[in-house]
């Protein structure tokens, strides 16, 4: 294994950009990918500050019906409820990614420089908890039946008293919680396996996937659908038995969307500008939709029947129809999207940006739709 040190360039490794000033290791397979994301991707980054761009920094709330975003330079969390009305929050220094617990719809927020979690009740957008930690996170996940909040590095949050004590999670960079078999799922980017912990328990135990480079995971019922960027597929792990499958997808695939009401699962293919269509009900390949372009994100529409992509190297938002599979519309933003998510009461599209905006909403010409 080799190591390199970058001192400016931050590569975005999906969730969030894994090469930071100190320098981490990392096998040579998948240093030339991370060099065709760097150079593709150079125009998306914000030189002057540095930030970490996590896809996790843009989500939408069913509990209350609201879109939050982190605004990193100006250490806050955006609010975006359903009138398009936008209030700040001020949080602690460095705000990167977010967790909804769904039942009670409060949020997450974990704070990189200031090494913190805050707390946030979503009904009433007020700051409920702050707990320092001794180590920097860079990702987190919230067990919406309890409250607890689960950090990588052996982290976890007491929903309760906020008390935080030490569990054998690992590192990760990716985690998934399951309230009702009462899992959490964690990812590494540079793993083969997803490790899985009991919160009853306490144990762990591994997974694996069938493929090297993870790069994200979205979960439907017993299946956990994991993207392998070097592999060009998707694994469809059956969580209760550890049995997989592998599904063939286009070029280095970066995002997935799970669309529930149509069974269909999508994949957003970084390497070819493509849309890799799984049907979920038999775990094989319904199709493929040619985009172009450079897709780093990709959201549905549950109801409006519609499934947004984006195009981060030039700045676009694709809007694409599930039942047909054909382009619906097309807009430029000003500066480049990273994540996507969409209010499923409203309809209404927004992305988490790279500029100094930090988020934008995403209109469509009224013929598009």
């Amino acid at each position: 294994m080799s190591k390199i040190s970058l001192s400016n360039v931050r590569a975005v490794h999906a969730g969030r950009t894994l090469l930071r000033k100190e320098g981490i290791g990392f096998r040579y397979n998948s240093m030339l990918i991370l060099i065709v994301l760097v150079s593709a991707l150079a125009s998306a980054q914000r030189s002057a500050s540095g930030r970490l761009l996590n896809r996790s920094g843009i989500l939408y709330s069913e509990s209350t019906g609201k879109i939050y975003v982190v605004d990193e330079t100006g250490d806050s969390v955006r609010v975006i409820d359903a009138a398009g009305t936008v209030k700040s929050i001020t949080v602690p220094a460095g705000p990167e990614a977010l967790a909804v617990n769904h039942k009670t719809g409060d949020i997450c927020v974990a704070s990189s420089i200031a090494r913190s979690v805050t707390l946030i009740d979503g009904h009433r957008d007020e700051i409920l908890a702050t707990v320092k930690l001794l180590k920097p996170p860079y990702s987190l996940a919230v067990d919406d039946a309890t409250g607890d909040i689960y950090v990588p590095d052996n982290v976890l949050i007491d929903g309760r008293t906020h008390a935080v004590k030490t569990v054998a999670l690992g590192s990760a960079d990716m985690l998934l919680t399951d309230a009702a078999r009462q899992k959490v799922f964690l990812m590494g980017y540079e793993s083969g396996i997803i490790s899985v912990f009991d919160m009853k328990t306490g144990a762990i135990k591994q997974l694996p996937t069938g493929g090297f480079h993870l790069w994200g995971m979205t979960q439907a019922g017993h299946t956990l659908y994991v993207n392998h960027l070097q592999g060009a597929s998707v694994a469809a792990i059956n969580v209760d038995t550890g049995n997989y499958v592998l599904i063939p997808t286009g070029s280095m695939p970066c995002a997935l969307a799970m669309s529930v009401e149509s069974g269909l699962l999508f994949a957003a293919n970084y390497g070819d500008g493509s849309i890799t269509v799984i049907d979920t009900r038999s775990n094989r390949v319904a199709g493929t939709i040619d985009v172009g372009g450079r897709l780093q994100a990709i959201v549905a529409d549950r109801e409006g029947g519609v499934i947004y992509v984006a195009d981060a190297k030039n700045r676009k938002v694709i809007a694409i129809d599930v039942k047909t599979r054909r382009l619906k519309g097309v807009t430029n933003l000003s500066e480049s999207p990273y994540a996507l998510a969409v209010n499923q009461q409203t309809h209404a599209v927004y992305a988490a940006t790279s500029g100094p905006n930090g988020f934008a909403q995403v209109s469509f010409p009224e013929y598009a739709f």
